[in-house]
């Protein structure tokens, strides 16, 4: 009988099931673990790096770009925030023709860091501004990452073009005024749903596509206002799990990308609540 010998992928294959979150100290404990149940080849590929529990993040905000905005050649794309994602979104937009402009507030850090993608890139340059309107006058896309509080502002978000997208890429770059005026102005604004980065980046193209195309959006049912994933709606608008085939409702928005959990502003939306309760019941039976 041949000797048969196993190549075990725990740390390579099974770190895209979470998202490359796998820890150094997790790394040493699983293969410490596998060499002591008799495993003589460990496959020790670890997705994007050690230290990239972000990735995902940068995969998602890049994939929801290219389905919405579609072609992303001569865009003006803005990235406030340098760190991996952003980094990682500004090298692959730059590539496929998007003219793509990092701002951070550490311009030393700023400056550095685009230096260095243009000294490797393969496509457009990529330009750094440490003023954030004149970042954002007539960009096409407005993507905030991990940044110190609120940043992305009304001010800043009234220089974009008009339609253009926003996306709040790590939850809470947005000023609550920025919020309001995307929604009011007509600017397509959404905060990142990692239901679109949690396995690898083939998958990630087909559940961004999936996202778009079925569950993020706005629209009606039975009359009523509705939003569904990742997509920021008005006060009081009721947010569905998904706005092309709604099976439950997930709460009502409270105007700047979360939900409204005061049970007595709840309770005074319950005729809301039960009309769009029976639309998706109807829905549902069709």
């Amino acid at each position: 009988m041949k000797n048969i010998t196993i190549l075990e992928c725990t740390l390579q294959d099974g770190s895209y099931a979470i998202d490359y979150q796998f820890t150094a100290e997790d790394t040493a404990i699983i293969a410490a673990g596998l060499e002591d149940a008799g495993f003589r080849l460990i496959e020790i590929g670890h997705g994007l790096g050690l230290n990239a529990s972000n990735a995902g993040e940068g995969v998602a905000a890049d994939d929801l770009i290219s389905q919405i905005m579609g072609d992303v050649f001569n865009l003006k794309i803005v990235i406030f925030g340098c760190n991996d994602p952003s980094i990682k979104v500004a090298k692959r937009l730059s590539e496929r023709g998007g003219n793509v402009t990092l701002w951070d507030e550490n311009p030393d850090k700023l400056n550095n860091t685009v230096k260095g993608l243009n000294l490797i890139g393969m496509g457009n340059q990529i330009d750094s501004e440490s003023d954030k309107i004149k970042a954002s006058t007539n960009a096409d896309v407005v993507v905030g990452f991990s940044i110190n509080g609120k940043l992305i502002s009304k001010k800043i978000l009234e220089k974009m073009k008009p339609n253009g997208l926003v996306i709040d890429a790590s939850n809470g770059t947005i000023s609550p005024d920025g919020i309001q005026y995307s929604t009011n102005s007509g600017l397509k604004i959404y905060r990142l749903d990692m239901r679109a980065g949690l396995s690898g980046e083939i998958i990630t193209a087909l559940e961004t596509k999936e996202l778009v195309e079925n569950i993020a959006g706005n629209g009606k049912i039975n009359g009523i206002p509705v939003v569904a994933g990742g997509f920021i709606g008005k006060k009081g608008v009721v947010v569905v799990d998904s706005i092309s085939h709604p099976a439950r409702i997930i709460g009502l928005a409270d105007g700047v990308g979360g939900i409204i959990k005061d049970d007595e502003e709840i309770k005074r939306c319950e005729e809301k609540l039960k009309r769009v309760r029976l639309g998706i019941a109807e829905e549902m039976l069709m």
